[in-house]
């Protein structure tokens, strides 16, 4: 479930949810480094998301990288998704001054309810259409406190699911990142030469520029300072 299997053979493809940010960044460099998926098909989703410009860095990125087979960018509605302040726009994304003041539990009002069911669920339509062996998808460990769909077990019951909805496909959910911190996977991107300044984490970007002072944010710095490294991407901060 969340790391490839030992001795595996190459598979034909995988689907990879990406959004732009550092986290699928991280996963398609391992997808890559590992070769045992000959071709990728990234999926990507524009629901009026306020850091839309991720999309933009997403396909410069992807650029980079020889086993990306296809990049489908698919909109949804945005009502869908109103309750968030990820997607609408007359409430405020909450900014913090520092870490330490990031809450260390509940559920914030960037959750996108429902999202990664909603994505996962295309990403299995479009493993039986590619005939993929595989879905990879971001979450990591430091979100699981606030984010319940990217938690252990809920990845886990989507990789049940996979079983009962393809009783004659085998399609395998991964989720490599999903033990590690923030910091270890800022660690593992940097070790596998993701360009960074490629992705972004902000969830109130302007323009191009990221905010510096949200929760994805302060953890993209705060895990890059860990790292000894400096985020090559622009801050209205240092701007």
């Amino acid at each position: 479930m969340s790391n490839f299997e030992s001795n595996a053979q190459p598979r034909a493809s995988a689907i990879l949810l990406a959004s732009g940010g550092a986290d699928s960044a991280t996963v398609l460099a391992g997808i890559q480094h590992e070769q045992i998926f000959n071709a990728v098909h990234v999926l990507s989703f524009c629901y009026d998301q306020r850091h839309s410009v991720e999309l933009t860095r997403l396909k410069e990125l992807l650029q980079c990288y020889a086993c990306v087979e296809s990049h489908t960018i698919l909109t949804l509605p945005s009502d869908l998704f109103s309750g968030s302040t990820l997607v609408n726009k007359d409430m405020s994304v909450p900014k913090y001054h520092s870490i330490q003041q990031l809450p260390e539990h509940g559920i914030p009002s960037t959750y996108v309810p429902g999202r990664n069911t909603i994505f996962l669920s295309y990403a299995f339509s479009l493993a039986q259409t590619t005939n993929s062996g595989a879905i990879f998808v971001g979450v990591h460990d430091t979100d699981r406190a606030h984010y319940p769909d990217c938690r252990a077990e809920y990845i886990q019951a989507f990789a049940n699911l996979l079983k009962i909805a393809s009783p004659d496909q085998e399609i395998k959910l991964y989720a490599p990142l999903l033990h590690l911190s923030k910091v270890e996977v800022i660690a593992r991107g940097l070790s596998l030469g993701v360009d960074f300044a490629k992705t972004i984490s902000c969830y109130d970007p302007i323009d191009d520029l990221s905010c510096g002072s949200c929760q994805a944010c302060l953890l993209r710095l705060d895990a890059f300072a860990r790292n000894n490294s400096v985020d090559p991407v622009k801050y209205l901060a240092r701007a």
